[in-house]
């Protein structure tokens, strides 16, 4: 989409598994590289503007067959 930015991640092995999320472009943001195989999950760090805080944003998808452990 025009004017945002795509965070995404694709699980292999499970077709259609798929965590996204898209950010207006006049914020500055990072994904942050920790992951679990098992977890389907990302962390994107929001920058704070004019002397705010940074903002941590977690995306998270729970297909319907996992395992309570892993929840």
């Amino acid at each position: 989409m025009d004017g945002y930015k795509l965070f995404r991640r694709d699980w292999q092995g499970n077709r259609g598994n798929v965590v996204s999320l898209y950010v207006t472009d006049c914020f500055d943001c990072i994904e942050l590289s920790d992951c679990d195989d098992q977890v389907e999950y990302f962390w994107v760090k929001m920058r704070g503007k004019a002397n705010k805080a940074d903002i941590l944003l977690g995306v998270c998808s729970r297909p319907p067959k996992q395992d309570e452990e892993v929840n």
